[in-house]
């Protein structure tokens, strides 16, 4: 059976979209960077959340920017307001 030219393109933008998502799971970055977490360690951070805001300094002017970020579960998460 044959795809239609909107079916191949429809796969392509999906495989597209997949290969540039970063995964940021625990296991992931374990993986990743050859290491491990221990189960101590892993409960205490699935259990501990830091959250407020970070002043951003803009690289090629005086202007700062303001983020909300949340660190939890050994990832650090950047968003534009708290809400």
């Amino acid at each position: 059976e044959q795809e239609s030219e909107d079916d191949i393109h429809s796969s392509r933008s999906s495989l597209d979209r997949q290969s540039h998502h970063r995964a940021n799971t625990t296991m992931h970055v374990c993986w990743y960077r050859n290491t491990s977490v221990s189960m101590t360690d892993h409960s205490v951070a699935v259990e501990n959340q830091l959250s407020g805001y970070l002043l951003r300094k803009f690289k090629n002017s005086n202007g700062w920017q303001k983020l909300w970020v949340v660190f939890t579960n050994f990832c650090l998460f950047f968003y534009k307001t708290h809400q």
